[in-house]
């Protein structure tokens, strides 16, 4: 650890106590070079009690530690097929007119490419089109609004769709539900009360001396990557002793270490 950080995390207490010790600082030196970084010092061997968050690290060069809150990296959005995609976004004319398709007397067009196909049992020379626009008007405006914005037939309505072709939903869920956003939210709503209470304001000012900081956007134009980071082993070290501190039921994992600890020469603090 860095003489900087050392000497301010030594001067800041929590309700009269020293947060960081010298015991401290020793211990995780220790741990870390035993560990090749691998692994932090709170909680060594103990198991995950019920109801713990669970804080996932994993390393990424030039930006340090980022943070997945009770899920990784790996994670993806859950699956959804055609029909609730069409419910959330309110088209249940589209359902009903997708599942008329098939049926009754319009048996022969399964399909929104047949429209253009004449039609059984219509006039001569009658397209699907013709047809339904002569019997049902609306309906067909509803087939032509299908046609037009490219959704899925009758057949596929309870496939899933690939990912690629709903952008908007998994940009809504890497914002708003994935395990990074979740970070976000955690430690935005942790700072937020901090700041509230003047006797832990000097917190703040530790987790943000560790580097604790927020990417909104992986870059102009995309909007998908938000996540947190912390800068080094040692930040997650102080991160999970602030947590304890404050009785924060939630575990700090290494789950990708930073290669660079394992071949470092330990260095203990004294």
């Amino acid at each position: 650890m860095d003489t900087n950080r050392r000497d301010f995390l030594k001067n800041l207490t929590l309700g009269g106590a020293a947060l960081f010790t010298l015991d401290w600082f020793k211990l995780v030196a220790e741990t870390k070079a035993a560990t090749a970084g691998k692994q932090l010092p709170a909680w060594p061997g103990d198991p995950l009690k019920p109801g713990h968050d669970v804080l996932n690290a994993v390393w990424h060069d030039g930006e340090g530690y980022a943070l997945y809150l009770n899920g990784t990296p790996y994670d993806e959005p859950p699956s959804r097929t055609h029909r609730e995609k069409l419910e959330a976004n309110g088209e249940h004319d589209v359902i009903r007119a997708l599942e008329k398709l098939g049926t009754g007397k319009y048996e022969g067009i399964q399909e929104i490419e047949q429209l253009d196909d004449q039609a059984e049992g219509g006039r001569e020379d009658e397209t699907w089109r013709d047809f339904i626009g002569r019997c049902e008007p609306e309906f067909l405006e509803t087939l032509e609004y299908i046609e037009a914005e490219g959704f899925c037939s009758s057949t596929s309505l309870d496939d899933d769709i690939d990912s690629d072709a709903d952008e908007a939903y998994v940009t809504d869920w890497c914002r708003g539900r994935s395990p990074e956003s979740a970070a976000i939210g955690y430690f935005r709503g942790l700072l937020a009360k901090l700041k509230a209470q003047p006797d832990k304001v000097d917190i703040v000012d530790a987790l943000n001396f560790n580097g604790l900081r927020f990417v909104d956007g992986a870059c102009p134009g995309n909007d998908t990557l938000v996540c947190t980071y912390v800068n080094d082993y040692d930040a997650l070290a102080s991160l999970q002793r602030v947590l304890d501190a404050l009785d924060k039921r939630c575990r700090v994992v290494i789950l990708e270490a930073n290669p660079y600890d394992a071949a470092a020469k330990p260095h203990l603090e004294g």
